[in-house]
């Protein structure tokens, strides 16, 4: 995610900040793991973007049983306002609300005085301050096509990513959470 005004970068440039960890937000797997082995605490609920867009209604109510449960119970008794709630945070929305204001928002955020900052976000100074332009086309949201992965990676890039995953997720079962979904 960077300003409009940075040039396009190559998917074979990202695809190497990505898997050393320097593409915007970090490492990704530093990311998940640090999540991942708090999957079962009663304070986290956690699953991927393929299980919610598999079934967008079961895991909208998820997500509300998870805030309240007075929250899914609402829904479930108004289908129109689950309607609602779906479409709001609809992948084509998301992209209007976020496309255009994600990059500034963050940076205001991460750059707040300390009397303002908000301590959770402190993580991601370093990232946003030193994160390296990789596009100006696709936006903070993009396709959000599960498999679109195919139309981007060579076969060395497949190798490369197949590689770094076993590295960095040995010894933990993570990749088990796309053991239905078509990956390299």
């Amino acid at each position: 995610m960077t300003p409009k005004t940075e040039p396009d970068v190559s998917f074979a440039k990202y695809h190497k900040l990505f898997i050393t960890g320097k593409a915007s937000y970090g490492d990704y797997f530093d990311n998940l793991l640090s999540w991942y082995e708090h999957r079962n605490d009663s304070n986290v609920l956690f699953f991927t973007y393929e299980q919610l867009k598999k079934d967008t209604d079961a895991w909208t109510l998820k997500i509300a049983d998870f805030l309240g449960e007075d929250y899914g119970n609402k829904l479930r008794k108004d289908p129109d306002l689950l309607r609602k709630v779906v479409s709001a945070s609809s992948l084509k929305n998301m992209q209007g609300v976020f496309n255009e204001q994600m990059a500034t928002l963050m940076k205001d955020l991460v750059n707040l005085p300390p009397e303002k900052a908000i301590k959770s976000l402190e993580v991601y100074r370093d990232i946003v301050n030193k994160s390296v332009p990789t596009h100006d086309s696709d936006g903070f949201v993009r396709k959000g096509v599960v498999g679109d992965w195919k139309a981007h990676f060579t076969a060395d890039q497949i190798r490369e990513t197949k590689a770094w995953i076993a590295e960095k997720t040995k010894g933990s079962d993570v990749m088990d959470l796309w053991k239905d979904v078509d990956l390299p």
